[in-house]
């Protein structure tokens, strides 16, 4: 009788691992888009006043800083790529 249990414990804690496992790369890419977020906001703050670089701030992570080839620095956009992305939207 013991067998049954104890072989149900260790089922639903290894099911435990694996929905632990599959969580970890949603949370790293949560992480991700939050701090693409900050630093789209922080990009746009240079420029632009505070209420329209708030509005701005996610469609400019999705469209730029998203975009960038692999290995680009967001950091190294210049005030003409950002302020032509501005005003082109």
């Amino acid at each position: 009788m013991t067998t049954p249990d104890h072989h149900k414990t260790n089922s639903t804690s290894q099911s435990d691992h694996s929905y632990c496992r599959t969580l970890q790369p949603l949370q790293h890419h949560t992480r991700h888009q939050d701090s693409n977020a900050l630093l789209a906001l922080a990009l746009l703050l240079d420029f632009l006043p505070h209420e329209r670089a708030h509005q701005l701030h996610q469609r400019f992570a999705s469209e730029v800083l998203y975009e960038l080839p692999q290995g680009r620095s967001p950091l190294f956009l210049s005030r003409h790529d950002i302020m032509s992305w501005v005003n082109a939207i």
